[in-house]
């Protein structure tokens, strides 16, 4: 289903050493973070231009890839799945975080994002596990563009029937405001409980 979109920059959160496995052999570039070496799950770029990774974030997670995207309109690429916010925590897992923690990381990822903007281009993208509903979502909409919500824009997860019905947007794609975009949409991924969103998205003609 991820391949079917044709991307020319595909970001996959929660991605396997299988799925890794079928995607890479389509891309000639790639950048996985370190744990899928390990068989866990990880977070994967990949795309048609030249990618590079630059350094860590300090303070947005250890899954952050933090990417220079080549080509012919240059950016730079957070891509990052961010645990999920919830009232009790459990300090040994690593997939959740509590509401004022999650907070904490948006505040990270918001200013790293502005200082790379001092240099150029920047997008945001991946599983951010937030809701477009929340203070953190205008955080980091403020100033940029989310460019999925250009076009109709239902839940992106399905997990339960609730959850559709609350219309739960947590997988996104920041661009800058001065940039333009077309063509967003969700998309179908068998076997995920999450929504693809993808988007056609550059300078402005």
């Amino acid at each position: 289903d991820a391949l079917a979109i044709d991307a020319d920059v595909l970001v996959v959160s929660e991605l396997t050493p299988v799925t890794d496995r079928l995607i890479a052999p389509r891309y000639p570039y790639r950048l996985v973070n370190g744990e899928l070496s390990h068989g866990s799950i990880g977070e994967g770029v990949y795309a048609r231009v030249p990618l590079a990774l630059l350094g860590p974030t300090t303070g947005v997670g250890l899954d952050a890839l933090h990417v220079a995207v080549g080509g012919a309109t240059p950016f730079t690429l957070f891509a990052l799945h961010l645990p999920r916010p919830t009232f009790t925590p459990d300090p040994g897992e690593e997939s959740m975080i509590s509401f004022s923690g999650q907070r904490k990381v948006v505040t990270a990822l918001d200013r790293a994002a502005d200082s790379d903007a001092k240099r150029g281009p920047v997008v945001i993208a991946g599983d951010l596990n937030l809701s477009d509903r929340t203070n953190g979502y205008r955080r980091l909409a403020d100033g940029r563009v989310d460019a999925v919500r250009a076009g109709w824009a239902g839940s992106t997860f399905h997990g339960s029937e609730m959850w559709s019905l609350l219309m739960l947007r947590i997988d996104h794609i920041f661009i800058p405001e001065r940039w333009c975009t077309s063509g967003s949409r969700s998309f179908a991924l068998a076997g995920s409980d999450h929504r693809g969103v993808t988007a056609s998205i550059g300078h402005c003609p």
